[in-house]
């Protein structure tokens, strides 16, 4: 959908798209309603963030929420608040909202700040793409790690200096991709010659190739009839968590390929609107509130597995030994796309690993 196609809640809604949602969840809303950019307060002006959660799960927000409003309100001294918005207030039900459209709603000013996926910044700043090469990372300590560093620091600042948004802080609602089947008790080995759905980018496809899959491109405009004889996808814990049940799927193999990382980004123009104080306000918030919502991502996707093991659904845990192994495997995708991320920016995150 074109961003001239977008519509809010006050107009006329957006249409829904028929799209699967299982395959679509190794793709791209909490509570809330649209309110004015100010709120009167006690006879002032208070400033109200407006906050979009662009994509699924939910329940990953809950808690980060209330620490971003209550950071807010504490940092600024009650000079700035916090209200949420989801997709559904602007008429999408049954999906995420694209880039597209989360860029049109901060252009008509509804929106100020928003959950968007690292993926979706991979055009304007390739180093985005470290967290899809294959089997890099060790462990979710070591991802945080990454966070934290002058490395990490620098795709938040790429971001910013490439795109038109500001890049406050990490999020997961995602975390280590597993690859989901629907044949019963399936193990690695089994993963050779069965089709995947999985992201359209390069590293993706290169990586299930490495697994001896037939790697299928999915997107958005993705139908059910295109993806009926598909026999598996690659998609994290709490991605799938988010979808209806039952699941059709009997196994998962947790090949931990890729990762899914999300940010809390701000619109230019409204961070660029702020004052110091204030922009330093918004950052301490958002990554307090980002800290809460890695820690429950990981959470869900731990509840999520031991539900899909409740239900019956087998699952492969692969050894360090194995992804070790795997890794060695993909040395060839890691001189592919060694150049456009950045050799020693490369080089620097395999370091952290060790």
């Amino acid at each position: 959908m074109t961003e001239g196609g977008l519509s809010t809640k006050k107009n006329t809604s957006l249409a829904t798209l028929g799209i699967v949602a299982l395959f679509l969840a190794v793709f791209w809303f909490s509570g809330g309603s649209p309110v004015s950019n100010t709120a009167a307060a006690s006879g002032t002006e208070t400033k109200v963030v407006r906050f979009l959660i662009a994509h699924e799960p939910v329940s990953v927000f809950e808690r980060s929420n209330k620490v971003f409003k209550d950071e807010l309100e504490k940092l600024s001294g009650g000079a700035m608040t916090f209200e949420v918005l989801t997709a559904e207030d602007f008429g999408v039900t049954g999906r995420d909202l694209t880039q597209t459209e989360v860029y049109a709603l901060m252009d008509a000013g509804e929106v100020d700040v928003s959950s968007m996926q690292a993926a979706s910044f991979s055009r304007e700043v390739p180093k985005t793409d470290i967290f899809l090469m294959p089997f890099l990372f060790k462990g979710y300590d070591t991802i945080v790690d990454f966070f934290n560093s002058n490395e990490g620091e620098e795709v938040l600042g790429e971001i910013s200096d490439e795109t038109r948004v500001t890049a406050l802080a990490y999020t997961f609602s995602g975390g280590f991709r597993v690859i989901m089947l629907k044949d019963p008790n399936a193990t690695l080995e089994d993963i050779k010659g069965k089709e995947i759905a999985g992201l359209g980018n390069g590293i993706t496809q290169e990586g299930l190739a490495v697994l001896g899959a037939k790697a299928v491109a999915v997107n958005e405009e993705t139908t059910r009839s295109e993806t009926a004889g598909i026999d598996g996808a690659e998609v994290s814990y709490t991605r799938f968590s988010a979808l209806d049940r039952p699941t059709s799927m009997q196994s998962v193999v947790e090949t931990g390929m890729s990762v899914l990382v999300t940010m809390l980004v701000a619109d230019d123009t409204f961070f660029n609107s702020l004052t110091q104080d204030e922009q330093d306000v918004l950052m301490g918030a958002a990554l307090a509130a980002a800290e809460v919502e890695r820690d429950d991502s990981i959470a869900l996707a731990n509840q999520t597995k031991s539900d899909l093991i409740s239900q019956g659904v087998s699952i492969q845990e692969l050894s360090e030994q194995t992804r070790e192994a795997l890794r060695e495997d993909s040395a060839g995708v890691y001189e592919a796309f060694s150049s456009s991320i950045g050799s020693s920016f490369l080089q620097a995150v395999i370091d952290m690993q060790k």
